[in-house]
This record gives structure tokens, C-alpha cells and sequence, in this order.
């Protein structure tokens, strides 16, 4: 398995972020604010945690919308 994880930045609103979150893993507004705070207080969070193509597919779902994202295997 391997983790999708958002890092934090300061560029992006957070609006923007959780709206980002909720399109790329559909994600309910609760669990994307909860990820985007955990991101901004710790400077990452998992936001999802899946087989590799599509860890690897989210990872740069989130770039493409100027995200920053790594994917790790656990």
C-alpha cells in the first residue's frame, strides 16, 4: 500500500486546498478540512492511502492543481 500525502505550503488559500482535496479523493469537507489542517500544523498529512498507480495518480492529480504531494509505500 502507499500513502498519498499533501505538504504544506504558502502559496495556496486553504479554501483552494480543501476544494482540491474533495475533487481529487472525494473526499466530505469534515475529512479534507481535517488532512489540510494536519498539512498546515505538521507541514504534511496522509490523505489517502491506496494501491500504488493510484497513489501515483492522485500524487499528480494534486500537482496539476498546484499542490505539493508525494506519494510513500508503507
Amino acid at each position: 500500500m502507499w500513502e498519498v500525502l499533501l505538504h504544506n505550503d504558502d502559496h495556496n488559500e486553504m479554501e483552494y486546498v480543501l476544494m482540491s482535496i474533495m475533487k481529487v479523493f472525494s473526499h466530505p469537507a469534515q475529512l479534507a478540512c481535517k488532512i489540510m489542517v494536519e498539512a498546515h500544523q505538521r507541514g504534511s498529512a496522509v490523505a489517502e492511502v491506496e494501491g500504488r498507480s493510484e497513489a501515483e495518480k492522485h500524487c499528480e492529480q494534486l500537482r496539476a492543481l498546484g499542490l505539493s504531494s508525494s506519494t510513500r509505500k508503507i
